[in-house]
């Protein structure tokens, strides 16, 4: 039974001792979701790839008051859904709340998109965004979030001279160190890209073949 959340529900703790199920737990918008059904008295199932992942954000919910069980779920294989429902089942009787986090629009002509297409277009976005988040994130560790705001249009390569004086001329550095600015960029891009997908395979030796994978599969 899926319900919706709202200020007056957080403030009435509306989903008290029902349980809520949230998918991409792991940061971002699902915590703010975990932790708005938590502070309105729900119990959490909450999902990563990685359950160890969500160990400091599991004990933050229990610090709250409420139950928060963290399990494993990765999007790209449709086989480890049931199992993690079932597991949520198991624990906890019920599963009351679906918060699922994963949303990704896909635009193509449906008689060209299979489930299992859709599926892989959904993986490769949801990751790519996520390496791209990371990346911001450590920018603006440094300080450097509005100079990553100026950059991020040239992680794509389609730009020409003048959007390179333009921006060299707003962030005041010039135009031959913002080329190589951008080159150490991407190149931190893609060394997050290989850290995210080996999270996703069994050996680092997979992780070439699996990004040629990936992108063979949307492209």
């Amino acid at each position: 039974m899926n319900q919706q959340v709202d200020a007056v529900d957080i403030a009435t703790q509306r989903f008290l001792w029902e349980v809520a199920l949230i998918t991409g737990a792991s940061r971002g918008l699902g915590q703010t979701f975990a932790r708005a059904l938590a502070q309105a008295g729900a119990d959490l199932a909450i999902t990563s790839r990685k359950a160890a992942d969500l160990k400091s954000f599991q004990k933050e919910m229990e610090g709250l008051g409420r139950k928060a069980l963290a399990l494993p779920l990765d999007v790209r294989q449709q086989q480890s859904i049931q199992p993690m429902v079932a597991a949520a089942i198991k624990h906890y009787g019920k599963i009351d709340i679906l918060v699922n986090n994963a949303g990704i629009g896909i635009f193509a002509p449906v008689e060209e998109m299979s489930p299992e297409k859709i599926f892989e277009k959904q993986w490769v976005t949801a990751l790519l965004d996520q390496v791209m988040t990371a990346l911001e994130a450590e920018f603006s560790a440094d300080g450097k979030a509005q100079l990553f705001k100026e950059l991020k249009p040239l992680l794509s390569g389609e730009t020409d001279k003048l959007s390179y004086n333009e921006i060299s001329l707003r962030v005041g550095v010039g135009e031959g160190a913002l080329r190589v600015t951008v080159c150490r960029l991407r190149q931190r891009y893609r060394e997050l890209l290989r850290l995210e997908i080996a999270n996703t395979v069994e050996s680092p030796t997979e992780v070439d073949d699996e990004i040629r994978y990936l992108f063979s599969a949307v492209s």
